[in-house]
């Protein structure tokens, strides 16, 4: 991801503070190391790896949504999809569940590459696939 869209991110969310994030996909968890406000972050990716001031990360394919919480979970004040929803087989499921996980009046932030920038397609030519 991009510097120049992680501190847009963090701009907005460190404005807002948002207690509870679910960042799908979470990758590496590059949003924990960004903020400089104390809150409690959740991750879902095709991998459950750990991440470093994660509370939870789930396995989950996110061509097929997000994840259901389980009962009695509350619901998150902001999700963050950055530079993820273009790779999703189905975005409007993805969306659709997003809504669903939100509380009401919450925030949800999606990025997306540019990949008209020439810079954008070098990146994406050299970096190493996951």
């Amino acid at each position: 991801m991009r510097i120049s869209s992680k501190a847009v991110v963090k701009e907005i969310l460190e404005k807002i503070k948002p207690m509870t994030i679910l960042d799908a996909p979470c990758g590496q968890g590059w949003l924990r190391e960004f903020l400089a406000y104390d809150c409690t972050i959740d991750g879902v990716d095709l991998y459950d790896d750990p991440k470093s001031g994660y509370r939870q990360v789930l396995k989950h394919d996110l061509d097929n949504g997000l994840p259901k919480l389980p009962k009695g979970e509350k619901r998150y004040e902001c999700i963050c999809c950055c530079e993820g929803i273009e790779h999703f087989g189905n975005p409007l499921k993805f969306m659709t569940d997003a809504h669903e996980l939100l509380e009401e009046n919450g925030l949800f932030v999606v990025t997306t590459p540019n990949i008209w920038n020439p810079a954008s397609k070098i990146q994406l030519l050299t970096e190493p696939v996951p």
